[in-house]
């Protein structure tokens, strides 16, 4: 050694810079997390498709609740009343037919007493009777409307409105 070159210690080497580097045996293979996320995405992926095709098919529904009910039959007309035939051999005869003359009974006179006015169910007193909208009457009458001081009836060739006002 010259007296110029100072002696260095061999400084010590590292066991992991002398070996050689592990090797796995997967090194070539995606870590196990990344295949998760695929699985997690494709999953969500599936999902919003799923979500977005039934939001679509809600759209062609009807969305307002639809009442069904029953119709009653149409009312039934009158019993027919035997005509009265009426001759008068007296009078020249001016039509070629005979003249018949059909009474007709008066409607039956039907008394409203009081209404009980709720906008959802409505309802009245008729003749000691309590009726909704709806409801049959003596006479062939209907109720079909009822409001805060006249209730309608309806028959099939006439209406009546009963009134608390007395008009």
């Amino acid at each position: 050694m010259s007296k110029h070159e100072k002696a260095t210690p061999e400084e010590p080497k590292l066991a992991a810079e002398t070996s050689a580097p592990l090797e796995s045996p997967m090194t070539n293979a995606e870590p196990w997390y990344r295949k998760a996320e695929l699985w997690y995405g494709g999953a969500t992926v599936l999902g919003v498709l799923a979500v977005f095709f039934w939001v679509v098919g809600q759209l062609d529904k009807n969305p307002l609740p639809v009442d069904a009910r029953i119709v009653d039959p149409p009312v039934a007309p009158l019993a027919a009343v035997e005509p009265t035939i009426i001759e008068h051999p007296d009078e020249p005869d001016t039509n070629s037919y005979p003249v018949a003359v059909v009474e007709v009974p008066p409607p039956p006179q039907i008394k409203l007493q009081g209404i009980f006015y709720n906008p959802q169910n409505p309802s009245a007193i008729l003749d000691g009777r309590t009726v909704f909208l709806g409801d049959r009457v003596p006479g062939g009458f209907r109720v079909i409307a009822i409001s805060p001081t006249n209730v309608t009836l309806a028959s099939a060739t006439e209406t009546n409105v009963l009134s608390l006002s007395g008009r």
